[in-house]
């Protein structure tokens, strides 16, 4: 299944369940065939559940990252009179993706604007809605999440609307892997018959964030048991060496934060 195909899929999945985070994550973890695709479930879960007021269909990317690069970095977002101008360097899913969060400036003072109708095509009744001097360009050969597209954004006097509900955003910390993790399992019980059990009751342990630490734990263990019974390889072939970072990348800031 290509991400065109999944895309499609995602959208019939989550018709009834875009207000309702976990239960996202659950119903498109179920169609997630790769760590790729669960990525995107948990990550769509998680974006909504920081950030309540979007409630549109489609994809949504958060883009937040900018460029390090110690020789000529490109320059972050900034905001004059209104526009965006500057750089976003990782976008998720960028060519599928409908509406950008854009993280703005940093600390007290950043804000974090909305952007709609990326899709929009010539023959779409909203391509006047699309936002002027949003350019996405695709990044090649990336070898992690390489069955997700991922991409750059530069805004060039790019008109915006500001999200007025931020309350949350200091949770996307602890939603992204937490629903990331849900979907994750809920991919398990979908596509493995003898992990399904085990997966449904740390499912049925952790049902919030609140108690992430241990379900992170509880996460790890699973995947030592993948990896010693080779069962990973059989869920994601030969790009599980790489992908399998996306369930223990998460997990030493987890526990770090669990000991203060």
């Amino acid at each position: 299944m290509n991400e065109s195909q999944y895309y499609e899929q995602w959208v019939s999945a989550s018709l009834d369940c875009l207000d309702k985070p976990r239960e996202l994550a659950i119903q498109t973890g179920k169609i997630s065939c790769n760590p790729a695709y669960v990525f995107i479930a948990g990550y769509q879960a998680a974006i909504r559940a920081t950030f309540s007021e979007l409630k549109q269909h489609g994809w949504i990317a958060y883009a937040a990252s900018e460029d390090r690069s110690k020789e000529s970095p490109k320059p972050g977002v900034t905001n004059h009179n209104g526009c965006l101008f500057g750089f976003k360097t990782w976008v998720a899913a960028a060519d599928k993706i409908n509406t950008l969060v854009v993280k703005v400036g940093q600390g007290p003072n950043a804000f974090y604007a909305e952007l709609d109708h990326l899709l929009a095509s010539q023959t779409d009744d909203a391509l006047d809605k699309r936002p002027n001097g949003l350019t996405l360009t695709m990044k090649q050969d990336q070898r992690f999440l390489h069955d997700m597209s991922q991409g750059i954004v530069e805004f060039n006097n790019t008109p915006f609307k500001r999200i007025d509900d931020v309350s949350r955003v200091k949770q996307f910390g602890s939603y992204e892997p937490y629903y990331i993790y849900v979907a994750f399992l809920a991919s398990l019980n979908a596509h493995r018959t003898d992990m399904a059990q085990t997966a449904n009751d740390i499912l049925a342990s952790h049902p919030n964030a609140d108690n992430l630490p241990d379900m992170d734990l509880a996460v790890q263990s699973l995947i030592d048991r993948l990896n010693k019974e080779n069962i990973g390889h059989a869920l994601a072939g030969d790009q599980w060496e790489i992908d399998q970072r996306l369930y223990t990348m998460y997990s030493p800031l987890i526990q770090k934060k669990n000991t203060h």
